[in-house]
């Protein structure tokens, strides 16, 4: 019997958005503020969505921790690390500043969102921070001595639970160091400790990964399907129920043979003419 062949992680992925962003534009267009849609994407499709990167964020405590331990630890000479830390701290820079000149290019070349109306502006705001959590209180960032200072924890528990990743990789690093410095028998239990900790995070990645492609169809499907339409100009017949159903003047008073009659008046109720006099 044949072996059934999978597609790549990164080929399903790419049609996870490609999925949800049709589909999503597809019911913008067709059921846009619709009651049944609205509730979809709210109890079933945001939800998931959200379900798949709370299992990626989960994991990326104990996998700095232990990566970073069992890194430092395994070059065994200390001296080598300060060589590797220059070489990376040289590629990062480099290619921080890449990202940065090419970012301000683009947004001045390609200016996104200029040709959007205010009000379109504040519904795509809107929509964007329906789901996330309020905004937390502005705060004064530390800038010199005391930015150095704030990377070292003075409680690493604190840290690891305030999402400061940066003490927490400086905690790993000065753990992994003193790994380094200890023989390896006296560190071996640890060490299997945190391989074995690698082995089950790297795990539990590649399980939330095999949720990627709906994942992301589910993102992009909440963020195109609530979108507001920036067409500039819709057809008719793609105007919401709500606008449709308004009543007007002429839907309460027609003329005979008006084609804006009211179609919710039962038949036996004769069409009511003004008088010529009274117009």
């Amino acid at each position: 019997m044949p072996v059934r062949r999978r597609w790549p992680l990164h080929v399903r992925i790419l049609l996870g958005l490609v999925a949800g962003v049709t589909a999503g534009v597809a019911a913008n267009v067709a059921a846009a503020g619709a009651p049944w849609l609205v509730w979809s994407v709210d109890h079933l499709i945001e939800p998931f969505g959200r379900l798949f990167l709370r299992l990626i964020f989960m994991v990326v405590l104990p996998l700095i921790f232990s990566a970073l331990v069992l890194g430092v630890a395994g070059l065994g000479d200390v001296g080598r690390l300060g060589r590797i830390g220059i070489k990376t701290l040289a590629y990062t820079v480099l290619a921080t500043g890449l990202s940065v000149v090419l970012g301000l290019t683009m947004v001045n070349v390609v200016r996104p969102g200029a040709g959007l109306s205010p009000e379109t502006r504040a519904t795509l705001t809107a929509a964007a921070t329906r789901s996330g959590a309020p905004p937390a209180a502005a705060t004064v960032a530390p800038v010199g001595l005391e930015a150095l200072l704030a990377i070292v924890p003075d409680n690493p528990l604190r840290a690891a639970v305030n999402g400061d990743m940066l003490a927490v990789m400086f905690f790993s690093l000065m753990v992994g160091i003193a790994m380094a410095l200890l023989p390896s028998e006296r560190t071996a239990p640890l060490t299997s400790v945190l391989e074995s900790l690698y082995a089950v995070v790297m795990k539990l990645i590649d399980m939330a990964m095999g949720l990627a492609p709906y994942g992301v169809a589910a993102l992009l499907f909440t963020l195109t399907s609530r979108g507001p339409r920036v067409y500039s100009k819709c057809p008719r017949r793609c105007r919401s129920t709500a606008d449709r159903s308004r009543p007007t003047r002429r839907h309460q008073v027609g003329k005979r043979g008006s084609p804006w009659q009211p179609t919710s008046r039962p038949s036996s109720i004769p069409s009511i003419r003004r008088s010529p006099t009274r117009c």
